[in-house]
């Protein structure tokens, strides 16, 4: 990588040697320690980079706080509270909760998405995204529901009746954003939500970033997965399935996109351009990672399942960053159904090639016909509370049902 010199007077930089005031502000963040991170230049505008440059991205914000905008706490010893004994077990729900939902779904229509939002004014907020309502007066792909927290924890562990009635925001069918007519899995962070999205209009897929404040959803930008950046396989499809993002210690973001087949084809990383997700963010590629292979298997096998329900990013204490690939079968006749959890460890070498290390795998047996079960295939996210803990949540499908005023899930804690 080049050696670049610059100067600061006044607020301004002076150009030496061809760097600029967005590449300086680059090389300031990457040099300050978390802790001290306020105090550090920080420029809102796309950083320009080197034709060397190679984003480094397997070290995680380990400062955060809870409730810090875009950003969530570090996991307290993820691999202990997946791996040890006792373990977050998705064999074995610790809650449930139950989402309101108003109108039909129809047929091939249901649930994709699950998340789960800082606290607000001493309520919880989850979201769900859906594809059953967005071309009727119903609903409009996003939905919101807020949740008293009293004798609960953080708002996430509800009985079936604490839930309000969801707040609609049209994401499907809007020119605006991308023309996409059916979202896919999302991660939120505090109030910022991306959420993959597919077919529709579109010629190709997307992810769209969201900002929820209290119960107002504002939409901020779209990533169109067009391979304008020379990334591969994404000229000739019009979907992306799931998507995960998580805060770098230098400040920026990291993003992770599976493209179709339930996201079995790969999955695309991305730098953002900015240390917040505002509506001028831009994305860079990283990388494609290419499974070198894809099966259902035992917990033994190191086979990419895929990512039907979620793909999500989190940062352990320790700052290593962590995938978390939710999936799952389904309609395969007179034979039992699974879902998986797999965590992989984001690595890279010095090229700037990413790996993913497969470190854990969970297999539930959903016995016969999953097809209306509550199961990572329909959804997954993932959750990290003020005090370290990682939850995994998934809900039912929710297709074709005569009773369409509410949509189940189930809660997984870490242990």
């Amino acid at each position: 990588m080049k050696s670049w010199t610059c100067s600061w007077l006044m607020g301004a930089a002076i150009m030496l040697g061809g760097c600029d005031r967005n590449e300086q502000a680059r090389i300031d963040q990457s040099k300050c320690a978390p802790q001290n991170r306020g105090a550090c230049p920080t420029v809102n505008a796309m950083h320009l980079r080197q034709p060397d440059y190679i984003p480094r991205i397997t070290r995680g914000d380990t400062s955060c706080a809870h409730g810090d905008p875009g950003c969530s706490v570090c996991v307290a010893g993820l691999l202990d509270q997946i791996t040890g004994s006792p373990r977050l077990d998705i064999t074995k729900a610790d809650h449930k909760f139950r989402f309101p939902y108003r109108g039909n779904f129809g047929s091939g229509n249901h649930v994709q998405g699950v998340a789960r939002l800082r606290d607000y004014k001493g309520q919880g907020r989850m979201v769900l995204s859906e594809n059953g309502s967005g071309w009727n007066a119903s609903g409009a792909g996003f939905k919101l529901a807020f949740q008293d927290i009293l004798g609960a924890t953080e708002g996430l562990y509800s009985t079936e009746t604490t839930l309000s009635g969801a707040v609609n925001f049209d994401i499907l069918g809007v020119p605006s954003y991308g023309d996409h007519g059916h979202p896919g899995g999302m991660q939120a962070h505090s109030d910022i939500v991306a959420v993959a999205m597919e077919s529709g209009e579109a010629a190709h897929g997307a992810v769209y970033f969201l900002e929820v404040t209290g119960s107002t959803v504002r939409y901020l930008s779209t990533l169109h997965l067009d391979g304008s950046q020379g990334e591969p396989l994404q000229a000739d499809q019009n979907a992306a399935a799931t998507v995960g993002f998580v805060r770098l210690e230098s400040g920026y973001y990291l993003l992770a996109v599976s493209g179709k087949i339930h996201g079995t084809q790969g999955i695309w990383f991305y730098e953002s351009s900015d240390t917040e997700i505002n509506r001028g963010t831009k994305w860079d590629f990283v990388d494609f990672y290419d499974p070198p292979c894809v099966q259902y298997g035992t917990e033994a096998d190191d086979c990419y399942v895929g990512a039907g329900g979620g793909l999500n990013l989190v940062t352990d204490c320790s700052g290593d960053i962590y995938l978390l690939a939710m999936h799952g079968t389904h309609g395969t006749a007179f034979k039992n159904e699974y879902e998986y959890l797999q965590v992989f460890h984001v690595l890279q070498d010095e090229g700037g090639q990413v790996a993913l290390d497969k470190v854990v795998q969970q297999r539930d047996n959903l016995q016969f016909s999953a097809i209306d079960d509550k199961s990572f295939r329909w959804s997954g996210g993932v959750y990290v509370a003020r005090d370290g803990h990682i939850a995994l949540m998934n809900t039912e499908r929710r297709t074709n049902q005569g009773d369409n005023d509410y949509v189940d899930g189930d809660v997984y804690l870490g242990k």
